[in-house]
């Protein structure tokens, strides 16, 4: 079997050499939550959680560019690897439990092991054929994560010898590169710049030097107020120059930044645990006061709404997945449904006087219970390794989540239309389903594991495909199924964690609480909005 692809055929083999992985999304249906926090948070995304990288990088592009000036791009590579791993070894020597430092699992290994007075940076950093480094991508950590945010903030560019550099203030409209390398410099100052710089040059990291050079150069070294401080703040909410790579928009917008304020305003509200306070405080006061005059607001409702849809559906492939298991290899796919689908309506019509071939408008709003409710109830039924009781809670919240917006299903869709972030399989699509379905409870329960729980995994797993290696958790053959393996559902990440830790790094937060300096900046964003 083939599969066509971007104009390329990928040959399918089942058989001894498949390479089964285990894959982030099995449905597919994370693509919608992840297209719209691209859209509201460009430049920040889930592994840049250090802020202070940023202007790290720029400082050793100007670096590099002022002294070294050498047009070999391995060279520049080396540079950077270098500079990375010694940070990485400061870092883990002085905040072990800082997290999100690239390359601190060999880093805590080689401080484990060396008795010496000096770590060698060459033996851990520069890639020489088999050796073990800190990182495997040629750029290290600024390749693997951090070169795609500091190109959309137009932080840096390439150069004709494929090296990266900063861009100067000529280039951009707001915050350059070479700007925020220039006031890293200042905020480290030129005594432990040239500490630094020798160690990289010599290649070792003598432990005398450690305590200074980590004081200077630790990602949560910025200081308030200084410039590198407000270089950065400025960075984070200046418009977001990105949104014109969506097709169809041609107008700026400050998505990144209202989303900022949002997330500052959620630390005023009492017994804030994380972002989802913020995230499920706007999915309420939405159903509560309808969708207001702000697309960002908006569009975190949508993301909100979507994610609650893809959880659920989530949980019921896993389910699905947990009763196959326990099941010989090459049943027979529809009678599989059929079990799933009698076992399951039966728990889901236990709380009501409605049967299985009542029409589907009978139930859709018929739900007294809130999302959140339900979100705890499959969570626990699953954890209690129920599958077909979490199958049942997870088609009740379905219901409600029509229920709860069909008369925002409209005005979605023209939001949608201006900012086209979905992809087919989204929550509208479904919620129009429920809508426009015109069958009994029973035959919109089989309809649905069939076709948007088995089929968009196979369609889903098959798209993925390269050569042997897949990601599917079962091989339909001949009418029949067969299990393979299982995944974690889970929600998707919207990059608020990253922007929680920015703040703790900017010192606006501290233990779940604005600063002073937070509530400080909270005002002046709230008087400019």
């Amino acid at each position: 079997m083939a599969v066509l692809q971007k104009n390329n055929y990928y040959n399918i083999f089942w058989g001894e050499g498949s390479q089964f992985i285990t894959g982030l999304d099995p449905l597919g249906l994370k693509a919608s939550s992840q297209g719209i926090y691209s859209l509201l948070l460009p430049g920040i995304t889930n592994v840049s959680n250090r802020i202070r990288y940023y202007s790290f990088y720029c400082w050793l592009f100007n670096y590099y560019f002022e002294n070294i000036r050498d047009s070999n791009p391995q060279k520049q590579k080396d540079f950077l690897r270098k500079a990375d791993f010694i940070l990485v070894l400061l870092m883990k020597s002085f905040e072990p439990a800082t997290t999100n430092i690239t390359g601190s699992l060999v880093a805590e290994e080689v401080i484990a092991k060396n008795s010496g007075d000096y770590f060698d940076i060459n033996e851990h950093a520069i890639q020489t054929g088999g050796n073990k480094t800190y990182f495997a991508n040629p750029f290290g950590a600024f390749g693997q994560f951090y070169v795609g945010p500091m190109k959309q903030l137009q932080l840096i560019k390439l150069n004709k010898h494929n090296q990266y550099l900063c861009t100067e203030d000529k280039d951009v409209p707001e915050v350059s590169g070479e700007a925020l390398g220039k006031a890293f410099k200042e905020s480290v100052g030129l005594e432990v710049i040239k500490v630094f710089i020798s160690t990289l040059e010599e290649g070792k990291l003598h432990k005398k030097d450690m305590k200074s050079l980590y004081e200077k150069f630790s990602t949560s070294a910025i200081k308030p107020n200084s410039e590198e401080w407000k270089l950065i703040l400025k960075m984070i909410l200046q418009p977001d120059d990105v949104i014109s790579s969506i097709e169809g928009l041609d107008h700026k917008s400050n998505h990144r930044k209202e989303s900022i304020t949002l997330l500052l305003e959620s630390y005023t509200i009492q017994d804030r645990v994380n972002y989802y306070t913020l995230l499920d405080g706007i999915y309420s006061l939405t159903l509560q006061d309808g969708l207001k005059n702000n697309d960002t607001w908006n569009l975190w409702f949508l993301y909100t709404l979507n994610d609650y849809y893809q959880y659920a559906a989530g949980a019921i492939f896993y389910s699905v997945l947990k009763v196959l298991e326990e099941k010989p290899p090459m049943i027979p796919l529809t009678s599989f449904i059929r079990e799933i689908c009698e076992s399951s309506l039966k728990i889901f019509l236990a709380e009501g006087n409605q049967k299985k071939n009542d029409p589907i408008e009978a139930f859709v709003n018929n739900e007294s219970k809130i999302e959140t409710d339900l979100i705890n109830e499959i969570d626990q039924l699953n954890r209690q390794n129920k599958p077909f009781d979490t199958i049942a809670r997870a088609f009740k919240l379905f219901f409600l989540l029509h229920n709860s917006n069909q008369a925002f299903l409209t005005d979605l869709k023209d939001l949608t239309d201006t900012f086209p972030v979905l992809e087919e399989g989204n929550v509208l699509d479904v919620l129009n389903t429920i809508e426009d379905y015109k069958g009994d409870l029973e035959s919109f329960f089989y309809d649905y594991l069939l076709r948007e729980i088995i089929y968009r995994h196979h369609y889903n797993g098959i798209r993925k495909m390269r050569g042997n290696q897949t990601s599917l958790k079962f091989i339909l053959e001949e009418g029949t199924i067969t299990f393979i393996g299982n995944f974690d559902f889970s929600f998707s990440s919207p990059r608020l964690g990253t922007v929680e830790d920015v703040m703790e790094d900017l010192k606006l937060v501290k233990e779940n609480q604005l600063t002073s300096l937070g509530k400080e900046i909270l005002i002046q964003l709230e008087k400019k909005e």
